[in-house]
């Protein structure tokens, strides 16, 4: 029921089981859960599991997920208002422009309600992990990812609720598309989506949740050539005269910087580059400030330069005609969704998987790897944590 807030022993039980290994069981010292890391399960400080349980994982949302109560008496209104709801829309509802674009999410909805087909929803996302000293380590999908999908199934679920043939989101994949700009091999980008692949497969949403490929989606395109040479001389245009756009476009410099794969340079001396005023930095640490600003202009102008052709080419509308454009991001005729928590801005693809008392987040690895409130779990046989567990979810066994 909405609103109703989950006792500490239902949100234990939820969180705490999603590891395999038979020989978990203890208690906390508040709940009744079973099969639960215990402090006899850690090693030099970290735990290993030999596998995920993914049925456990699953539940990570599904133990908490509420009913919701549709008011609209006409069906694909319905489905919007669920579409639409605060736990899955991300932003104020002001923030989105919902009110000016309902009619066009309207359309889209009753066109499958008509062909008796699953809604669809297609969601530009999961780009690749943003390796970065103070984000992630880890090259591969971990539990923010697999998390956040758990999450999106739960919004079909919620709609099959009140439609039957229930939902499809279609995940948009960019990482093949991006790669090259911020200096990531494809070979990681396609790494990556066999990882998320692997998530849906393992935890049976194989009908809920489905992939596409946009850096192929958008090469087949006739008329792409046209539309990327409009598209880049539109971007040299609005960078040449910003005009009320300058705020954006720097800002947009800024986070291409941040996004750029710099392992070449050290980590205290990014620290200091990022940190320090120009005048308390040495000669050497000014020239590589320079390097990171000028690959950031330039992966500033192609990323916007290939979103252009995106839109010039309506590329999303192309692929699913009938699918409610969905987003990450809070922007006109797109309906945005949240990936984790109501107040969890962070992408999946830019931290590290956690699981606290609230359940399963994200959050960057700066602030978890030496929080001693948080222990790290690894897969066997994998270089870096899946997630890290709230150490309090660790039951106090003797050992």
């Amino acid at each position: 029921m909405i609103g109703v807030k989950q006792s500490n022993c239902t949100r234990n039980r939820c969180v705490s089981r999603v590891f395999s290994r038979e020989e978990m069981s203890g208690a906390l010292p508040h709940a009744h859960a079973r099969e639960i890391i215990s402090n006899r399960d850690i090693r030099n400080n970290k735990i290993i599991i030999d596998k995920v349980d993914w049925e456990k994982v699953k539940q990570l949302w599904a133990k908490s997920k509420p009913r919701i109560e549709t008011k609209s008496k006409d069906l694909s209104e319905r489905v919007l208002e669920l579409i639409s709801h605060a736990r899955y829309r991300k932003g104020k509802i002001g923030q989105t422009n919902f009110l000016q674009n309902k009619t066009c999410f309207i359309n889209a909805i009753r066109r499958c309600v008509q062909k008796g087909v699953p809604i669809e929803i297609i969601l530009p996302a999961f780009t690749f992990k943003f390796t970065h000293s103070l984000k992630t380590k880890s090259l591969r999908a971990d539990m923010a990812e697999a998390s956040s999908i758990a999450k999106l199934h739960e919004l079909c679920d919620q709609i099959k609720m009140v439609y039957p043939k229930g939902a499809t989101i279609y995940i948009a994949r960019d990482g093949r598309l991006y790669s090259d700009i911020f200096g990531r091999s494809q070979k990681l980008a396609d790494q990556y989506g066999r990882d998320l692949e692997r998530f849906v497969k393992s935890m049976g949403f194989e009908h809920e949740i489905k992939f596409l490929d946009i850096k192929t989606a958008l090469e087949q395109q006739p008329d792409y050539r046209r539309a990327y040479q409009q598209a880049a001389a539109d971007v040299r245009s609005v960078i040449a005269n910003p005009g009320e756009k300058a705020g954006e476009i720097k800002a947009l410099k800024g986070s291409a910087a941040a996004n750029l794969e710099l392992g070449s340079i050290p980590d205290k001396i990014l620290n200091r580059i990022y940190s320090l005023p120009e005048s308390k930095l040495s000669a050497d640490e000014l020239i590589a400030k320079g390097s990171i600003e000028g690959r950031a202009e330039k992966a500033m102008e192609e990323y916007l330069t290939r979103n252009r052709a995106i839109e010039i080419l309506d590329l999303y509308a192309r692929m699913r005609p009938d699918a409610v454009r969905g987003s990450v991001h809070i922007g006109d005729g797109k309906l945005p969704l949240q990936l984790h928590r109501k107040k969890t801005q962070l992408f999946p693809w830019m931290g590290v998987g956690i699981i606290d008392r609230k359940g399963a987040s994200v959050r960057y690895l700066s602030e978890i790897q030496d929080n001693p409130n948080f222990v790290p779990v690894y897969v066997k046989g994998h270089q870096q944590p899946f997630y890290y567990v709230e150490r309090e979810l660790i039951s106090n066994v003797k050992k």
